[in-house]
């Protein structure tokens, strides 16, 4: 207890507290930002924040929970009659904004052109994000036109009339090419998008704040002219018991809860408990489009997949289907989801894809040990002999992370499979899986878009060493997701998603665990119209009123 009113006293020193300005946001993230340039990063954390200040031609509705698309930075667009040439006209009230001193430009601001929009979809296909569009573009240098300063059209390889919500994603925002091109301060430091807010402070790691963007654009949608809010303050706060005891003290306007929250704070009826919290809270529920999984390291040499050791690898092969019956799910749905808030992933894609319906439930994706320990004997392994420990790499050392290892380790050991737990710094964790130091670790994917094939990515064989962090390739598997690309939906497409998906029941790169519920909390004075599964912060559309 001692350790945490320390920690409380330390964090308040630099974190939203009563002490903020009147209109300011308040909000503890459990993980840390460290970079605003949007080719630099697949964090969930700085997708969420980047979105306060880049913008891209299309964005999720925030007032809306239910994927719904509308333009942003496009003020209309048309599509040609055969779907492969959409024509956007960008809006004529949209401008970038330099905080810096001195700034790019006079007055720190110039208005966007469609030069913008090629520089910054250009940058992004030669990055993390290069998955956005890549599978879409007509062949040649023609792809992207630029008609006037106002106008850019986009030449598809197929029709595509999903097209918006890809574009409404964080790898689509529009970065300037005089802000890339700066280094000092560089785009990962200071940002200089168009959006309501702009960067204010940024402590690596540690705390973001942001402000209202001077004299932004005028909305007409559905906003209104309610208190919108005037600024933003963001700290890093790792403990979730920390970030719980500072939602309870109204330090920070938004709480989303976890396993050592949940039943603090909300009773056994479903409703917030207010003789704990002093005040009358809103709760969300967020069925979020997602995936927690385990990911094994395919060039391991005891667990992955080698080249020209053909009895080997069917070997390794029952050692991770094994592995994935010997999951202990019953127990992770209890103790990291409180039997409430996830969803079991009976295959990989989220309830509620396109094409989630004809996928057939995985079988190796269910708890039986008789059949686990028959697998590893099969494979060589009888109760584990022979096998090395494997390394479980963890990133962090918080309860709930340290839990979730455990877990996994008495999961196993009931096979006679022994693990070492490795926790790590979000950092060395990240830097560990992208240079494939790590053998087995956690990963969890939210979905930019809802496309299987923006969760099946993580699979295909040419994005080893980017998105394809574990390093699985399988021919059938990659010739699957060039005819995924290449197609609309139809029946045919329907039997080559489940077939691609049941390859990857098969060959088990990873345990797919399940997709989380999300429960949110807000403060009174906070009001949230919806919590859209796919952009959870679109602050621009909050209200926040006067707190006590």
């Amino acid at each position: 207890m001692k350790k945490h009113v320390v920690g409380l006293a330390l964090l308040l020193a630099c974190s939203p507290g009563t002490s903020s300005a009147p209109g300011t946001v308040r909000i503890a993230l459990s993980g840390p930002v460290n970079t605003f340039d949007p080719t630099a990063s697949d964090s969930s954390l700085d997708f969420v924040l980047w979105r306060q200040v880049w913008e891209g031609l299309f964005e999720f509705d925030p007032l809306r929970a239910d994927g719904s698309v509308q333009p942003l930075l496009a003020q209309s667009f048309e599509i040609s009659a055969d779907g492969l040439t959409w024509t956007f006209h960008l809006r004529e009230d949209a401008f970038f904004f330099d905080p810096s001193s001195p700034p790019l430009w006079p007055e720190g601001r110039r208005p966007i052109v469609a030069e913008d929009v090629v520089h910054s979809w250009t940058r992004a296909l030669q990055g993390r994000g290069s998955f956005f569009l890549d599978d879409l573009l007509a062949p040649g240098d023609r792809a992207m036109e630029v008609v006037d300063g106002n106008t850019v059209v986009l030449h598809l390889a197929r029709p595509t009339p999903s097209l918006p919500t890809r574009l409404a994603s964080p790898w689509a925002v529009l970065v300037p090419a005089e802000a890339v091109t700066r280094q000092n301060p560089s785009l990962r430091d200071m940002p200089v998008g168009t959006g309501p807010f702009f960067l204010d402070s940024f402590e690596p790691g540690r705390f973001v704040r942001f402000l209202r963007t001077p004299n932004w654009r005028k909305e007409t949608d559905a906003l209104g002219s309610l208190p919108r809010p005037l600024a933003i303050e963001a700290s890093t706060v790792p403990d979730g018991s920390v970030r719980t005891a500072l939602f309870r003290r109204g330090e920070v306007d938004r709480l989303s809860l976890q396993r050592d929250s949940f039943h603090a704070l909300v009773g056994k009826d479903g409703l917030p408990r207010q003789d704990r919290l002093k005040r009358k809270v809103e709760l969300k529920k967020v069925a979020v489009a997602d995936l927690s999984m385990i990911v094994f390291r395919m060039a391991d040499p005891t667990l992955g997949h080698l080249s020209q050791d053909t009895s080997g690898n069917l070997r390794r092969r029952w050692l991770r289907q094994a592995l994935s019956l010997a999951f202990p799910y019953e127990a992770w749905n209890k103790t990291m989801r409180n039997g409430i808030w996830g969803r079991p992933a009976t295959q990989f894609l989220p309830p509620g894809i396109p094409g989630a319906e004809s996928c057939a439930t995985l079988a190796h994706r269910r708890e039986d040990i008789p059949a686990a320990a028959a697998l590893l004997e099969r494979a060589g392994w009888p109760q584990g002999k022979g096998l090395p420990k494997f390394r479980f790499s963890l990133p962090g050392a918080d309860p709930d992370t340290l839990a979730m290892g455990e877990l996994l380790k008495a999961g196993w050991r009931r096979i006679g499979v022994e693990l070492d737990l490795q926790p790590l710094t979000a950092l060395e964790f990240r830097r560990r899986v992208a240079a494939g130091e790590v053998q087995v670790f956690p990963r969890k994917w939210t979905l930019d878009w809802p496309d299987a094939l923006n969760l099946l990515t993580l699979f295909h064989g040419p994005e080893i060493g980017n998105l394809n962090q574990g390093g699985f390739f399988h021919a059938d598997f990659d010739a699957g997701i060039l005819a995924l690309r290449s197609s609309l939906p139809s029946e045919e497409h329907s039997t080559t998603l489940a077939s691609v998906v049941a390859i990857l029941g098969e060959e088990v790169p990873c345990i797919p665990i399940d997709h989380t519920i999300a429960w949110v909390m807000h403060q009174p004075w906070l009001q949230v119209p919806a919590v859209h599964p796919l952009d959870p912060l679109p602050i621009k559309a909050w209200t926040v009123g006067q707190r006590p």
